[in-house]
């Protein structure tokens, strides 16, 4: 069966947004206030409409970057479902309707044709700016900035990996390994624990990845949902899980025995891209330009559970509790080996898709 991609990694527990201080989840329609009289900066535009995975990040999306967007231009945030393919049909037609999207990163390099081009100059950014500078593309650019590690409970005695290669030594580190049931991560991860530096991992060596994957197949299990790789970490049906940071952060943050091995974190993003063709091409880079700001982003990083600040500056300011669990707090960036390589899987992602599919069905 296929997993849910990272849509599932939005759908935070309304726990979760009590841990971190945000409000209760509400419908993916719900609007942020509305603002004061005074007429709208962008005449015809009734409201500003962001589609996302929805999930409790709604809530973080229209609090953060919603409410100073509706106060500096007096037009309504609302957040819609993503799906690629009403995003395509949407350009196709010429009947845009969105604003800004919260695209992968594959599917920025994959599909630029179906979205406009960002105006750097208006949005006030440079690539100096960003935590990496491959996350400012010209069709996109990051939002959000999570981390692929490894977690382990720290309740046993069991000796848990410190790197990759040690996570798939099964021999000098007994016990029960997860792995995300999709090729995007996995594969890097694989390759990484083959001993592969990441200055040579790409272009993937897709057939050695499932090489290295097939190796320890006795002592793994694949998860397909974040919820479920929280589960078996949780419940023991796994050792050591590899999955996304905010996830084990929750974990740690509510009090469970569970710790994260940040040691050769791959950083991974998702970005603001624009469908191409809108009416309101101005307001989408105003919308950009108020969410990419420091304090915005250190804002949607604590009500939406530790999704990090793309921009630097927005690590100074997060909260205490929360910068252990970021990957982009300077100790933890320090260990990181680098980023997905979206320029390469916005190519591959349909053909290494198709291969993953067959090989776990095997």
């Amino acid at each position: 069966m296929s997993p849910v991609s990272r849509r599932d990694f939005m759908k935070y527990s309304v726990g979760a947004a009590a841990v971190f201080g945000a409000a209760a989840c509400g419908t993916s329609s719900t609007p942020a206030p509305s603002a004061s009289a005074g007429g709208s900066k962008y005449p015809g535009l009734t409201q500003f409409t962001m589609a996302d995975w929805g999930g409790s990040t709604d809530q973080a999306f229209l609090s953060a970057y919603g409410k100073p967007f509706t106060k500096a231009t007096g037009v309504p945030m609302v957040s819609v479902a993503l799906d690629y393919g009403k995003l395509q049909a949407q350009v196709q037609n010429s009947q845009v309707t969105w604003g800004d999207t919260d695209s992968e990163g594959w599917f920025v390099h994959a599909k630029s044709d179906l979205l406009e081009p960002l105006d750097y100059a208006a949005i006030g950014l440079t690539a100096a700016d960003m935590v990496k500078p491959e996350f400012m593309q010209p069709n996109g650019v990051a939002n959000y900035v999570y981390g692929w590690v490894q977690a382990y409970r720290t309740d046993t005695k069991k000796k848990h990996p410190t790197n990759w290669v040690e996570f798939f030594d099964t021999k000098n580190f007994p016990g029960t390994r997860s792995l995300y049931n999709y090729c995007y991560g996995s594969l890097e991860l694989a390759l990484l624990g083959d001993g592969v530096p990441y200055d040579q991992l790409y272009p993937l060596d897709v057939e050695r990845a499932f090489r290295k994957i097939a190796s320890i197949k006795k002592d793994l299990v694949y998860w397909n949902t974040g919820a479920q790789s929280q589960q078996f970490l949780v419940s023991g049906t796994a050792d050591f899980v590899a999955g996304w940071n905010p996830r084990f952060g929750y974990l740690a943050l509510t009090g469970l025995p569970v710790a994260i091995e940040w040691n050769q974190q791959m950083l991974a993003a998702d970005y603001h891209a624009v469908p191409k063709g809108g009416k309101y091409a101005a307001a989408s880079m105003e919308f950009i330009k108020t969410a990419m700001q420091p304090e915005n982003q250190a804002n949607f990083a604590e009500l939406s559970g530790g999704l990090a600040g793309s921009v630097t500056k927005a690590n100074d300011t997060v909260p205490d509790r929360l910068k252990p669990w970021l990957p982009t707090t300077p100790e933890n960036l320090a260990k990181s080996v680098g980023a997905q390589n979206d320029t390469w899987w916005g190519t591959n992602f349909d053909a290494v898709n198709a291969q993953w599919t067959k090989f776990t069905a095997g």
